[in-house]
């Protein structure tokens, strides 16, 4: 499963605690959430099957750009 938005996990480690999938990689660009999935991967004991990833395609030069 690749949960894009990955946030805190919830759906895709729910998923994997379940049965309803095997393994899962989940996207989460914000620090502060990446940090949370982090934590909540160990304590649902699925570090072994969930792969999370940090995207580091952006810089504060193009999103400042937006403004």
């Amino acid at each position: 499963m690749l949960d894009v938005g990955a946030n805190l996990g919830v759906i895709s480690i729910g998923m994997l605690v379940n049965g309803d999938v095997a393994a899962a990689i989940g996207v989460e660009p914000d620090p502060d959430n990446y940090a949370l999935l982090e934590r909540n991967i160990a304590q649902n004991l699925c570090g072994d099957r969930y792969n999370p990833f940090v995207p580091r395609c952006r810089t504060e030069r193009a999103i400042s750009s937006w403004h």
